[in-house]
This record gives C-alpha cells, structure tokens and sequence, in this order.
C-alpha cells in the first residue's frame, strides 16, 4: 500500500455540434498536461488503486462554445 503522485500528458479533442454553435461542427486539439495523487490498498489476495488527477486545456474564445475545458478523472481499479 501507500499513497503516489502521477503527472502525464496527452491530446484532448473536443468538439461543438452544429446545434451548439449554429455554424458547421466545429473541433478543436489542444495538448494538455495533468498530474494526480494515488492509493494503493491491500483487498485480501488482491490489491486495489484509487487515483485522481486534475488537467486542463485552453481554446480559442468560441472555438469549441468555451475557452477552457478542465476535467478530473478518478480511477478504481484491482490488481490480482
């Protein structure tokens, strides 16, 4: 068990339909990056991790309906 750090990065696409934006769908992809905290636990013969981690990615004003999208994934999972 015991507690970790993550950081990581990626490409996150989004993307505005015709509806939203009154004009064709518009997208857009921006790299990002994120860093997070983890746990690591004992569950009988198995072992379990919770992680959570913060990221963010500007755009445009109006590109994609907002100029700056953040997003918070938490992630469970078991290890055998």
């Amino acid at each position: 068990g015991g507690l970790y750090v993550l950081a990581g990065g990626g490409i996150l696409s989004m993307s505005a339909p015709e509806a939203l934006t009154g004009n064709a769908e518009e997208s857009s992809k921006k790299f990002t990056f994120d860093a997070g905290a983890g746990l690591r636990f004992s569950l009988g013969p198995a072992k379990g991790f919770l992680e959570a981690r913060i990221g963010s990615a500007s755009y445009e004003q109006g590109k994609v309906g907002f100029s700056k999208a953040q997003f918070i994934p938490v992630t469970f999972g078991l290890v055998f």
